[in-house]
């Protein structure tokens, strides 16, 4: 983790959440990445201290996108911007919807 305040991905954030193992142990949910996008703004250089924010844009019951920020931590400018869309399978890889016991978590209505 690149930010003592945010996960760096959304498979960080998923775990920081014990979402991502329990969906595939315990209800055979597998969240998968059918898309990523970045658009580079400024150069970072090898030395630099970066912060990854990551926060999730938009839930469906069964599509999730995150949106991430990455920042040169010293200056505060922002480097990049970019964002990753995952499908919820099941073992099958085939799209289904998001188990009932985390609609809510990701605000999400039940029923």
């Amino acid at each position: 983790m690149t930010s003592k305040q945010q996960p760096a991905t959304a498979a960080t954030w998923l775990v920081t959440r014990h979402l991502s193992r329990d969906m595939e142990k315990d209800d055979g949910a597998f969240l998968v990445v059918v898309e990523a996008r970045c658009r580079y703004g400024a150069p970072a250089r090898l030395d630099d201290l970066l912060t990854i924010r990551t926060a999730l844009k938009q839930a469906r019951r069964s599509v999730l996108i995150f949106e991430y920020q990455v920042l040169n931590q010293e200056t505060g400018q922002l480097l990049a911007t970019g964002e990753t869309v995952h499908v919820v399978t099941g073992v099958d890889l085939r799209k289904r919807s998001l188990p009932e016991k985390y609609l809510s978590l990701f605000g999400l209505e039940k029923g």
